[in-house]
């Protein structure tokens, strides 16, 4: 992981080497270091693998910035996809969503939001992880090519966003899935258990489009919000 980068990184002194070393996280890091930002070290404080790979990694920068010396400690994580559900009921045309209901102990809540989920570093279409995400979490079958790219449609120069810019790296890139359905498939969704993973505790809910706000109470989802409503406006979104 050391190779081509322009700063020394120490690993803590119980590993993982041999996954770290096979990380890509730091180098995609340093890619996008701004210029007027010198990177003397960097200190890998603790690695979390999940199977063969890891997921996240804690570390402290040592950096130059106006002449002056400075510490930082940051959190590696790479890119995620978030998939906004816009159902129309065929019936009467209302707009719903399903939002994911599962606990964040970071907060200590319990919180509503869109289906998302990490990018696998052998991942390259961000719409893959997108896809099998919602299939995950949601039951939603669909190709890779269905899902819209929100993000890139409302920014083209950035394609993805920060959710916590001060102490996470975490690229997110938005994707928006459409579809006219009956009202029994949209209701079919309300209370059912998934998640993928045996520790995943997700409970689905099926609410108004226009009332994500009132649920969500985190800025991924409300920015996907205020992306679909927005480019529905611009006339760069509509039902075919």
């Amino acid at each position: 992981m050391n190779k081509n980068l322009n700063f020394p990184v120490n690993y803590p002194k119980n590993g993982p080497f041999e996954l770290l070393d096979k990380c890509p996280l730091i180098a995609q890091w340093a890619q996008r270091i701004d210029p007027s930002l010198k990177i003397e070290k960097v200190d890998v404080v603790t690695a979390d693998s999940f199977g063969k790979r890891i997921g996240y990694i804690e570390a402290d920068i040592y950096y130059v910035a106006n002449n002056h010396h400075h510490k930082e400690r940051i959190v590696l994580t790479g890119q995620s996809c978030m998939t906004c559900v816009l159902l129309r009921c065929k019936e009467t045309n209302e707009l719903f969503t399903v939002l994911v209901h599962q606990p964040r102990f970071g907060c200590g809540k319990i919180m509503y939001e869109c289906p998302a989920g990490m990018m696998e570093f052998n991942e390259i279409d961000h719409r893959v992880t997108a896809s099998r995400e919602l299939f995950e979490e949601v039951g939603i079958e669909c190709k890779p090519d269905d899902l819209i790219e929100l993000s890139k449609i409302y920014r083209p120069s950035v394609p993805f966003n920060f959710i916590d810019h001060s102490h996470y790296d975490e690229e997110v890139f938005f994707y928006l899935y459409m579809n006219t359905v009956s009202k029994e498939y949209i209701l079919s969704f309300e209370g059912k258990k998934c998640g993928c993973e045996a520790d995943e505790q997700i409970t689905l809910h099926v609410i108004p489009f226009n009332d994500i706000w009132k649920y969500a109470n985190e800025p991924a989802t409300l920015a996907v919000q205020l992306m679909v409503n927005e480019l529905f406006e611009r006339g760069e979104l509509h039902w075919g």
